[in-house]
């Protein structure tokens, strides 16, 4: 099937609110209705997939920004482990806050790491790298109700760099590899984030547990040419608030894309989740910094990273502010 172009825009909306809406995030898919009393066989799941989602799992995690302000909105978003140091993949929308966090102010914004079933504090982490288009075009987004977006350039990298909890860091972290491999029409994959689209401040504190299934490649689109840029998902309950930056992974059980954009009416079921593709990320990174993203996060330690990205850092803080506070 030819790739359609990507010109519409997704709801991305991750928040530390309560939703009207009536769907439940829950740490288990729910079946459909049976409509016959004879028994059905569950279809086969492609050798790899269900080990897979496993490592998928254990490489989610919950970034919570809380906002002290009242110009910007607290968030819950989701992220995946890319390196055994901890270096973690996420959105731009999610990850914007962390420009924040000490910007005119200590302590202004604060941003922890979650991880586990169900999630608790585990770290803090600071940015390696936020995408610069994607911070010019969208600066506005953190005080917008409904902010909209098609998922281009919208990707960030966090550098885990200290224990929130007595036990340390770890030697080692769970992690999934980059995948290199175009997707394909009908590919079986599976994908989790920790969505979190109707539970209460206190519930996503104590209660947020991880959402994952498996599904396939609805469809593929591209931005400009004919590269695989997004991949569309289908509904299922992972198309909810919170799930921005989960990931979605091969049989191999490496990590083809990270979710972006979902529509967000009606029921989980009937929407289209979407997820920008490696190969998007890898060449928006390569067009905005002139570098190879694989070699930028193989070869640098996260606080070399976090330390050769201050300076920008500074300068995105700069704009960021400047569009949310109109100065």
């Amino acid at each position: 099937m030819p790739l359609g172009t990507f010109d519409g825009s997704g709801n991305f909306s991750d928040t530390l609110t309560a939703s009207s809406s009536p769907l439940l995030a829950s740490p288990s898919v729910a079946t459909s209705k049976a409509t016959s009393t004879k028994a059905k066989e569950a279809p086969a799941l492609p050798p790899g997939l269900a080990l897979a989602l496993g490592h998928l799992r254990d490489a989610l995690v919950n970034i919570i920004c809380v906002s002290k302000g009242d110009v910007t909105r607290s968030i819950s978003g989701s992220g995946v482990v890319i390196s055994s140091d901890g270096l973690i993949l996420t959105n731009a929308h999610v990850a914007q806050l962390f420009l924040l966090t000490d910007y005119k102010k200590s302590n202004s914004v604060v941003c922890v790491i979650r991880n586990g079933n169900p999630a608790r504090t585990a770290y803090f982490a600071e940015l390696a790298y936020i995408s610069d288009p994607w911070i010019t075009k969208n600066a506005a987004s953190l005080t917008l109700k409904d902010p909209k977006g098609t998922g281009e350039n919208d990707f960030a990298v966090l550098a885990i760099t200290k224990s929130a909890t007595a036990d340390g860091l770890p030697s080692s972290f769970p992690f999934v590899s980059l995948s290199s491999e175009i997707p394909y029409d009908q590919q079986p994959v599976a994908f989790g984030s920790y969505g979190a689209q109707t539970l209460s401040t206190k519930q996503i504190k104590d209660f947020l547990y991880p959402t994952l299934v498996f599904g396939t490649v609805m469809d593929r689109f591209t931005f400009t040419e004919q590269e695989v840029d997004v991949l569309s998902l289908g509904g299922s309950a992972v198309a909810q608030e919170g799930s921005s930056g989960g990931g979605v992974v091969n049989t191999d059980g490496k990590l083809m894309g990270i979710l972006s954009t979902s529509s967000i009416e009606g029921d989980l079921v009937k929407r289209d989740l979407h997820a920008i593709t490696l190969g998007h990320i890898r060449r928006s990174f390569l067009n905005d910094t002139g570098m190879d993203f694989d070699t930028y996060i193989a070869r640098s330690t996260p606080e070399t990273l976090v330390a050769n990205f201050s300076e920008e850092k500074q300068t995105l803080a700069t704009k960021l502010f400047s569009a949310i506070s109109g100065k």
